[in-house]
């Protein structure tokens, strides 16, 4: 028997393209400690994404952390997921039908006060009409005007206008107190879905600090979830929370956003759990770090993408 030993060089930004990505930290107090478990983080995070010898360093000037990532092109991946602060939490919704009614006591008081002000596209006769709210929100109601089943109470592209108005204090006597928004991710028709949370006041949500293991799974043709196990302290919060709200969905907001809302079939009691919501394989990858690996300690922000091309 012959063994031919190939020895390969590793594989570099510098001498096969990449991404390189500058993180300055903000926080001027920020512990050496804090730093460390951010490189540990973004370590762990990067490795399910980038194969080719990725490399985490922090600079001379100890603000600025540099990432090198060998072969990656999609610079929209990085930032969405793998540089994401990572707050999670599982939170308890709001059906659509409950909140609908409270939309149209909006529309109804807009209407009645000439919009408060809020700049509201009018028809093309320069007419205010009597849903004006919807102008800007598109209601989720099917074709024939049914109100479709689950959180998502509309789509807009002007996020910051339909937030300011469900802010507005004139409107606060239409919505439950323990009541609030959060967007979703885009959507491939480039709106957002908005979806209707329950503050957790009389409850207390599932964090990535109560997860031990997570995972990304491939669940059929083109379709991943996530699995992930609870910490055993955990379990019985998981087991009430989940009972609580079966045929309901309970929504996972990452940061400021909602990242998935899966449908609750079953109490589950030992805190075993897979979330399956036709994720693609980042976002299923992307969870599963986020829960095994928990919330970025410090403030940063992205000082530059560098796309490093080699012929």
């Amino acid at each position: 028997m012959i063994c031919v030993l190939i020895s390969c060089k590793p594989r570099t930004v510098e001498n096969n393209g990449g991404l390189i990505i500058d993180l300055v930290i903000n926080d001027k107090t920020v512990s050496e400690k804090d730093i460390a478990t951010t490189i540990n983080i973004l370590r762990n995070r990067i490795d399910y994404f980038c194969y080719y010898n990725p490399r985490i360093t922090l600079e001379s000037d100890k603000k600025t952390i540099q990432i090198k990532l060998p072969l990656a092109k999609d610079s929209t991946l990085y930032k969405e997921y793998i540089l994401a602060k990572g707050k999670l939490n599982i939170l308890e919704t709001y059906e659509n039908k409950d909140i609908y009614k409270c939309l149209m006591s909006i529309n109804e008081k807009l209407f009645r006060n000439h919009n408060f002000n809020f700049k509201i596209p009018i028809n093309s006769l320069n007419r205010i009409e009597n849903l004006p709210l919807f102008r800007i929100l598109r209601p989720s109601i099917s074709w024939d005007g049914n109100i479709i089943n689950g959180p998502v109470i509309g789509y807009s592209k002007d996020t910051a206008l339909v937030n300011s108005i469900l802010k507005f204090k004139e409107f606060h006597e239409f919505l439950p107190l323990d009541s609030e928004f959060k967007w979703s991710k885009i959507d491939n028709s480039s709106f957002f879905s908005l979806i209707a949370i329950k503050k957790p006041i009389n409850y207390k949500t599932i964090t990535s600090d109560m997860v031990i293991k997570s995972r990304a799974t491939k669940s059929g043709s083109n379709k991943y979830e996530t699995y992930f196990i609870l910490k055993p302290e955990y379990c019985q919060l998981w087991a009430d929370l989940t009972r609580n709200n079966i045929g309901k969905a309970l929504a996972i907001t990452i940061d400021n956003y909602v990242f998935s809302y899966p449908t609750v079939t079953s109490e589950i009691k030992s805190g075993r759990t897979t979330l399956s919501s036709n994720m693609t394989i980042q976002q299923a990858k992307a969870l599963s770090t986020t829960l095994q690996y928990g919330e970025i300690p410090i403030e940063f922000e992205i000082k530059r993408i560098k796309e490093i091309y080699v012929p």
